[in-house]
Parts: structure tokens; sequence; C-alpha cells
């Protein structure tokens, strides 16, 4: 019987942030250039549709979550029974955590450990799922997926036997996200949201662990000694509950809103100074 690859997509929906994306994005991969058998546990109300694959199937069984809760309970009683039915092999989990009593082994991916190093970012709820859950998730996985170098150190600081299994593999970047090549869309963009020749693009949730608090500081410091000749900073991101005042800080140096992924193509450059994952770089875009 050949191997089956389980993955566990049971988080998405929409609306999609990072980690949504990046699982969905995986999921997409997987169908269109797996090379295994894959099932795909995600509920159909959630996923976005999948390209036809004859050995990547949508696992039918699982429900719209109607809350977190709902779907963290899923995971841990009723995924586990699925992947011994279905014959797992192998379980790849995106998210953080997996099933206590899973069957197979398990891929485990951390995006970050912000529920530990900034936990004030996080609800009451994250931080009793995650610290309930995400250590034993790391001492059972055989092996692990971070996405920088950063968060490897901090894992192997925080748990040193994971040294071993832990591997730096960086997302890949999905077909519509890549760098459009014609001129006239550029500028087609810039138009339709009234961006300036040149600008920084930021593109996340604006909530306080993306730390743009200490990007508009740095950018007011540079405005100081680089004066018109520093790009205007344009945001691009979804308002969160635990937000930041973006307006107030936006109005003293002049910060644009915008709202459209396809302004990343013509950007002179994409800072990303979060707090948690490693990314506190200014990415020039040549």
């Amino acid at each position: 019987m050949p191997p089956l690859i389980a993955y566990n997509a049971a988080l998405l929906r929409e609306p999609y942030s990072g980690v949504e994306l990046t699982i969905d994005a995986t999921a997409r991969a997987l169908a269109a250039h797996g090379t295994l058998d894959y099932r795909i546990y995600a509920p159909a109300a959630g996923i976005r549709p999948l390209p036809e694959h004859a050995r990547c199937t949508l696992a039918p069984d699982v429900p719209a979550f109607r809350s977190r809760r709902a779907r963290i309970w899923w995971e841990q009683t009723r995924l586990p029974r699925l992947l011994r039915r279905d014959g797992a092999t192998l379980l790849h989990a995106p998210a953080y955590v997996a099933p206590v009593a899973a069957p197979c082994p398990v891929v485990l991916t951390v995006h970050d450990l912000h529920v530990l190093t900034h936990p004030r970012f996080c609800t009451a709820m994250n931080r009793l799922h995650y610290r309930l859950l995400l250590p034993f998730a790391l001492r059972r996985a055989a092996a692990i997926v971070v996405y920088s170098e950063h968060v490897r150190r901090i894992v192997i600081a925080r748990f040193p036997r994971t040294a071993g299994r832990i591997s730096v593999i960086p997302p890949g970047v999905p077909v519509p996200c890549d760098r459009l090549p014609d001129s006239a869309t550029f500028e087609a963009v810039r138009r339709r949201h009234d961006l300036p020749p040149r600008y920084l693009l930021f593109v996340g949730n604006l909530t306080p662990r993306k730390n743009l608090t200490g990007l508009l500081s740095a950018l007011s410091l540079l405005r100081a000694s680089h004066g018109e000749r520093l790009p205007t900073l344009v945001l691009a991101g979804a308002a969160a509950e635990q937000g930041i005042p973006v307006a107030a800080l936006a109005e003293r140096l002049g910060v644009q809103i915008a709202g459209q992924p396809q302004a990343m193509a013509s950007s002179t450059g994409r800072p990303k100074p979060s707090s948690c994952d490693g990314k506190t770089s200014a990415s020039a875009m040549a």
C-alpha cells in the first residue's frame, strides 16, 4: 500500500491571515505538484478551490467550525480517528500543534513562539491552547519546520532537545504574488490607490506584534535626516481587535493606507518589523 501523507488544514477560514495563507498555498502546491498520495483535512467552506490532482484528495468529513474552540476539540478528538481510518503514514501539522493522540509520525511547522516570547500580544484562549499543546507537539514531532533562522534559534533555546529535528525551510511564493513584468500595470495600481512613484510597502495585519510602532518610530528618525528623499510608507493590511492607533501615528508621518497585494510588485522595498518571526529587515526590490 503506498504511503498516505495527511495535511491538517482544519483552521482554514476566511478571511485568511498570514498563517492561513501559507497553509492554503502549501495545500494547493501539494495538489498541483505532489508526487505522493495526499489527503487534506480542511472544511470545504474554508479552503479555496484546489487544482485537480488524482493523488490529492480533500477529506469529506471536516465540518465548518463555528469557533476556534470547536476546531481545537475536533483536532484533538476526531482527527486522530480519521487518520487511523484512512491509514495515514505521516501527518503534517502546519500550525504549531498536532493531535496528542496522532496515530502516525508528525511533521510540525512552527511559525514563531510569540505565545511564549510576547504573550501580551495573544488572547487568553491562545495562551492557554499553545502553552498546553505546543511543548508536547515539539517533543513528539519527528521533524520540525520553521521559516527563519531566527525562529530556529528561539525554539532551540526554549526546547534544546529539538535541535536535531528542526530545519529552516522558507515558504514558497505563490505565482500570483510574483513580480509583475508589466510597467503599465504598476502605473495603473499606483493611480488607482493614489500612490507616489516610490514607496515602502508594509503587508500584514495591523496588530501590536507586527511592531508597526517601532517601524513608524524608525521612519520618523530617518525622515529627520533624509527629509523628502525618504519614500512614503504604505500600509496594506486589515485592522485588528487589538490594534494600534495607526491613524494618529500615520498622520505624523504622512502614511498612506492601501489594500491591494499588486502594490507589492512596484514598491521600493518591504519593511518587515515583526517582533516574533525574525522578519526585521527591509527587503529591497530590484
